[in-house]
């Protein structure tokens, strides 16, 4: 009997893809020196495609050590760069300790894209960066 190996490439690309599903499974989170946001979700879910001008709500839980409190943002990114004709919410205040938030993106117009990425960032009053994660998502965002 003959078996055949799957090509270590395909392995690769499996476990990978799996891996990102089990992490979107659990909500994704990030954190650094006492600075975390946990439980992300997506609404609507992600993949899936979308208008534009339809919102997309960011939910996430947040901790912070920060004196004075921290700015959070979600901003959508294509590949390396962030999404052309975006729109997002601006920086909210939220206080030192943990709560929830919620920020918004959509693609106001334009040609057809696909968000693949979101970038969560917290920031101090000084708009200095805490930390900055990346979140694989699938948003592609269309013409009515």
């Amino acid at each position: 009997m003959r078996y055949k190996l799957m090509n270590w490439k395909t392995s690769i690309i499996a476990g990978v893809i799996l891996l990102l599903l089990l992490t979107l499974a659990h909500g994704p989170s990030a954190s650094a020196a006492g600075h975390s946001v946990t439980k992300v979700t997506f609404n609507p879910t992600t993949p899936n495609l979308l208008v534009h001008g339809q919102d997309v709500a960011v939910s996430f839980n947040y901790t912070t050590t920060q004196q004075g409190g921290v700015r959070i943002l979600v901003r959508p990114f294509s590949g390396t760069t962030l999404t052309p004709n975006s729109s997002a919410s601006g920086p909210t205040m939220f206080p030192m300790g943990s709560g929830v938030g919620t920020q918004h993106f959509t693609i106001k117009a334009g040609i057809a894209v696909r968000v693949d990425r979101v970038r969560i960032q917290m920031l101090d009053a000084n708009q200095s960066v805490l930390f900055s994660a990346f979140l694989p998502v699938y948003f592609e965002f269309r013409a009515p």
